[in-house]
């Protein structure tokens, strides 16, 4: 799973979720994760969510990597760390783009940071 700091900076860098989100798990705060149908629920409840601004998208790897579309090369886990490339090499024959994260998740959203220069 991705960080709620991470899912912020894909959020803010344009990254949505398309399709039917009643089961979409959100971060409503650093550590507290809800899917929608109860966000709502709560919502509805006398008080409301007064303190929960903002609502940010839990990415699974399968969004993250469709994503990425084309520009997706591969992923693998090496020395306890995830590494994520776009599958295009150099002159030299070394990797164009490549990163790194604790988690496939956070290696692929990484990756589409970085695909799409934010």
């Amino acid at each position: 799973m991705i960080t709620f700091e991470l899912a912020q900076k894909l959020h803010k860098a344009g990254l949505r979720r398309v399709g039917n989100i009643e089961l979409t798990q959100f971060f409503i705060s650093e550590n507290t994760i809800m899917i929608w149908q109860d966000i709502m629920k709560a919502r509805n409840t006398i008080g409301g969510l007064p303190y929960w601004k903002e609502f940010v998208p839990v990415y699974t790897l399968e969004e993250l990597i469709d994503a990425c579309g084309n520009n997706f090369g591969e992923f693998k886990k090496a020395n306890n760390t995830w590494w994520a490339n776009n599958g295009k090499e150099k002159n030299d024959g070394t990797n164009e783009m490549e990163v790194y994260g604790e988690t496939p998740e956070e290696a692929i959203a990484k990756l589409w940071l970085a695909l799409n220069n934010k």
